[in-house]
């Protein structure tokens, strides 16, 4: 069974299994209080200081992920896709990471350059992000009633799927 989506012909997926939907939020719970300990344990054993033969590359590719995160949010603005939520939240999440790093691993002359670059272009930037995809969501939602937020579509939905 397919749903007309825009000028686009979408098949619906399957719904996850009921063990699946009860054992994400635990999941991802258990993650989140994994990740406390590892913290403090880095906090604890990273040098202050770190050389990498590896630094160019990793900037070249943060920001090419950077280019891509915002030309999905343009690419989606031009569908009119719902989707834009997801790259707006991703766009927002890679705006205030560059800004973060650029920050505290740049010095001198450096420095002063990426504050300004954080605080007129990417931390305003991913608030303008955070805030279009607020506003998707709502739009969304009003259009199409309350989500779901088990997932899990009724048996008539999954028997339609299973054609």
């Amino acid at each position: 069974m397919s749903r007309q989506t825009g000028t686009v012909l979408r098949r619906t997926p399957r719904p996850l299994p009921r063990w699946v939907i009860r054992a994400l939020p635990w999941v991802y719970l258990a993650g989140g209080v994994a990740l406390v300990p590892w913290a403090l344990y880095l906090a604890l054993t990273l040098p202050a200081n770190y050389a990498t033969d590896h630094y160019r590359g990793t900037w070249v590719i943060f920001d090419v992920g950077l280019a891509v995160a915002l030309a999905s949010v343009g690419w989606c603005a031009f569908r009119r896709s719902p989707t834009i939520i997801i790259a707006l939240a991703v766009a927002a999440t890679l705006l205030f990471t560059d800004a973060w790093f650029d920050v505290s691993s740049a010095r001198g002359d450096d420095h002063r350059q990426a504050l300004l670059s954080a605080l007129l272009l990417e931390i305003p930037g991913g608030l303008v992000c955070l805030r279009l995809a607020h506003r998707a969501l709502y739009r969304v939602l009003a259009a199409g009633g309350l989500v779901d937020l088990d997932i899990v579509a009724d048996e008539q939905a999954a028997a339609e799927n299973d054609c």
